[in-house]
């Protein structure tokens, strides 16, 4: 769950309230606070965390389809995320992938798949500058470890027991790390539009049944995002 306190004490020292403001916040409010862009509660920033970049980005694609967020905090268990969307929006339809990335279900369309394998412990290497790789037919392809980006508990925390996904968008090729597939679906979602300060890794949302949807990953926006960071 969230600690409210920890996050009055981070919206304070941050500059996204005076201590006056944060004094009067009540839970809803530090909930609030969480979708907003660059707010984050981690002590150290890295190339995959701490850089306050994810739930703003939800956040906005949400809006842009004219649908709303809440969050619900269940303090010592863990934290709910409704989101609602409007069915009455213009729809593709795709075939994709679902993935399952830590407790989360995402979807990406097969037409940005090459293959998906698992990796041999002799596989995984590191780039100099770059973070870990991955080799696969000579090749080696950097990794981008979705649980990671999206801020969850992997299942597996070793690359060789996960899945490896290598996705291309515009002849970039990364390998993304996944805990399991469940198989292909057809996917029915409308393309985001929002305008973020960095390429946002969603491209829409689908549902997948009666009580569930799941993000669609923009596999440019990941290949974008994995080249722009800091060398």
């Amino acid at each position: 769950g969230v600690d409210v306190e920890s996050v009055r004490r981070v919206a304070v020292s941050r500059g996204f309230a005076s201590e006056e403001a944060a004094s009067k916040f009540s839970e809803r409010d530090a909930l609030d606070i969480l979708l907003q862009p660059g707010f984050s509660t981690a002590d150290e920033v890295t190339e995959t965390s701490g850089r306050g970049v994810g739930m703003d980005v939800l956040a906005a694609s949400v809006h842009e389809m004219g649908g709303f967020i809440k969050l619900t905090n269940f303090p010592g268990e863990g934290l709910k995320i409704n989101i609602s969307i409007p069915l009455a929006y213009t729809t593709r339809v795709k075939l994709g992938l679902t993935l399952v990335v830590g407790s989360g279900i995402f979807l990406i369309p097969a037409e940005n798949v090459r293959e998906s394998f698992k990796a041999d412990e002799d596989d995984i290497t590191l780039v100099e500058g770059r973070g870990e790789a991955v080799k696969r037919w000579e090749r080696i392809y950097p990794v981008v470890r979705l649980h990671n980006l999206f801020g969850v508990k992997p299942i597996y925390e070793n690359i060789w027991d996960s899945i490896c996904v290598l996705a291309e968008s515009r002849g970039q090729t990364v390998c993304l790390i996944v805990d399991k597939i469940l198989g292909q679906r057809q996917i029915v979602y409308k393309q985001l539009t929002v305008q973020t300060r960095e390429p946002t890794v969603f491209d829409g949302v689908s549902i997948l049944d009666e009580s569930r949807m799941a993000l669609i990953l923009s596999v440019d926006g990941i290949v974008k995002q994995y080249h722009g960071k800091p060398a």
